[in-house]
């Protein structure tokens, strides 16, 4: 039952945040910033949680790399007179918690799928910010290659 109710759980983050092409940069800017957030958690929630040393090394490089990302959006926050987000979208906050529920190879894994499908999720917006032609633009543009490293990183952990 409890695997249940956390497939579930984990089914809503997964699905819960299709990329737009109708976003603007304020929406985008603020959904950047709450992923970030939530890279970032999540990043830490491995170095709790888990005993592999490759889920420790990517939480860590989550953390590292998300942070310095959420640095930039908050500038471009703050050029748009828009009042950043302070904590991670309330589904990426379930997700969080349900996997702080998991322990060792259940939350390794988990955790894998988790950062697998938010990176699928951030790319495709991320692409389709960055084929405008401001800086906001160019931003997502040059971040789509770390973007895409991190997925790749995460498949190749999960095997």
């Amino acid at each position: 039952m409890k695997s249940r109710i956390l497939t579930s759980l984990f089914a809503v983050f997964i699905l819960a945040t299709p990329a737009s092409a109708d976003m603007d940069d304020k929406e985008f800017v603020a959904r950047a910033i709450e992923i970030n957030l939530a890279e970032i958690s999540l990043g830490k929630l491995s170095l709790e949680k888990s005993k592999d040393e490759k889920v420790r090394a990517y939480g860590e490089m989550m953390i590292s790399a998300h942070s310095a990302a959420n640095k930039q959006a908050e500038n471009f926050a703050k050029v748009l007179s828009l009042t950043p987000p302070t904590q991670p979208a309330e589904k990426d906050q379930t997700t969080a918690e349900a996997l702080a529920a998991l322990t060792g190879h259940e939350f390794d894994a988990k955790f894998l799928e988790v950062m697998i499908k938010g990176h699928e999720e951030a790319i495709a917006l991320y692409a389709d910010q960055a084929d405008g032609g401001d800086e906001i633009a160019k931003f997502a543009k040059d971040t789509l290659p770390e973007l895409e490293d991190h997925l790749k990183q995460a498949q190749a952990i999960r095997g």
